[in-house]
């Protein structure tokens, strides 16, 4: 009799040990990061918004929310500068405090979570002010690579993957003045031009085709923007040839 309880204790244990092993190699990487925001500063000197300062903050850090506010783990965002000498390899910024309670069930663990979601709370509101700040600096570049903002953008794409979506938040006015695909620009070639110079790049390979589905772009344009609609044909085009849908880009001003 003992020896048959002993014998079923063991086989009880071994299937025990099989059922946390099979949990344990089927259970979701939480620290796998799906979403993330892009911000994508241009400060060449045409840029500014000095008279849309009271709504930027605001609008930042909604966006911000979207993305974030239901993250229960580590995440990250990246930021862009569009300058004299822009970097196309951005370096990410890791909120690293592990949520150890996603799913409380005790009060206490409700506790250690409400903690955890005011310290990203904290780091979130910290960086969104460090971003606007640096959205309302003074303005000093001579010439603007904007092309360069999606060179970048796939190398973010590439980096710590898959990403289920990027949010790119672009603070620009979006005029390319490091060649001369804007110069003589009209209503009627704008588009035929915007495609022109995405399949240049394309061939450049500076950018490609067939990873554009995770990308949602959110174009902000600044103070005293001029010819608004010649602009937004000429990326209207571009981004139909890169295969950017019109539902995954707005412009907002």
């Amino acid at each position: 009799m003992m020896e048959r309880n002993l014998k079923l204790s063991i086989s009880v244990l071994c299937c025990l040990l099989l059922f946390n092993s099979c949990a344990a190699q089927s259970a979701p990487d939480r620290k796998a990061p799906r979403k993330q925001v892009v911000v994508v500063l241009d400060k060449s000197k045409s840029v500014t918004y000095d008279s849309k300062a009271a709504v930027i903050k605001t609008w930042l850090k909604r966006k911000f929310l979207d993305v974030y506010g239901e993250a229960k783990d580590v995440f990250q965002y990246s930021t862009i500068y569009i300058n004299d000498q822009t970097r196309v390899f951005p370096a990410p910024v890791n909120f690293t405090a592990r949520c150890l309670y996603p799913e409380p069930a005790t009060r206490l663990e409700e506790m250690e979570l409400t903690k955890w979601k005011a310290k990203k709370n904290k780091w979130l509101n910290k960086h969104v002010d460090s971003l606007y700040n640096q959205i309302m600096m003074p303005p000093n570049g001579k010439r603007t690579d904007i092309y360069s903002m999606f060179e970048a953008v796939q190398n973010v794409q590439k980096s710590n993957g898959p990403w289920e979506e990027i949010t790119v938040l672009v603070f620009s006015d979006m005029v390319h003045t490091a060649s001369g695909d804007f110069k003589q620009l009209t209503i009627e070639n704008a588009y035929a031009k915007g495609r022109d110079a995405c399949a240049k790049l394309v061939r450049q390979m500076r950018i490609a085709k067939g990873n554009t589905a995770n990308l949602r772009f959110h174009i902000y344009t600044p103070d005293n923007m001029s010819n608004t609609h010649i602009v937004n044909l000429f990326w209207k085009g571009f981004f139909a040839e890169w295969g950017i849908t019109e539902s995954q880009y707005q412009f907002q001003s």
